[in-house]
């Protein structure tokens, strides 16, 4: 117990100084690599905003997702796709290969689907390569370029009014 306490406090420490050195930059170009975040703790499905994304015109072969769970049983181990407080190290580093090839790829939009400012959400978005980054007005405002004031339970509004921002910023 109180090693995990160590190792959550020297994580946030580290997303503490990201989030300090966070510098955004604008990509003039469309919307066409998206990367989606999204915290399955509180109880969030990938798939429904998915569907939505596609809806939008996103190619789903453009979407790729990490998904993040408290605690991931025997059977979910071998999902890529998902992670937990496990495989991150004690500096805020990635064990799974995963994560760091997620981290790598340079996405158009990142949108950061979690409402709680939880270590490795935060540090797997700040240290994204993404042009772009969507997230909710509840997570620290230096980590999206657009923050969207709703409830995640109701991801329709969500995306609908992503993708208002986007056609008035010229992004699709």
């Amino acid at each position: 117990m109180f090693l995990n306490n160590l190792k959550n406090f020297l994580a946030k420490n580290s997303v503490k100084k990201l989030l300090s050195d966070t510098k955004h930059t604008y990509s003039d170009g469309y919307i066409k690599k998206v990367g989606l975040i999204v915290d399955e703790t509180e109880g969030l499905q990938k798939q429904n905003i998915l569907d939505l994304l596609v809806k939008h015109n996103i190619d789903v072969k453009n979407i790729t997702v990490l998904r993040f769970k408290k605690s991931i049983n025997t059977t979910e181990k071998l999902s890529t796709d998902l992670f937990c407080y496990n495989d991150i190290d004690w500096f805020g580093n990635f064990k799974k290969a995963s994560i760091t090839d997620f981290i790598a790829q340079p996405f158009d939009m990142l949108i950061n689907y979690f409402e709680i400012e939880k270590t490795p959400l935060m540090h797997v978005a700040l240290q994204s390569k993404a042009k772009f980054k969507v997230g909710f007005s509840s997570v620290d405002h230096r980590l999206n370029q657009i923050i969207i004031r709703s409830n995640p339970a109701n991801y329709t509004i969500f995306v609908t009014e992503l993708f208002k921002y986007l056609k008035i910023l010229n992004k699709i």
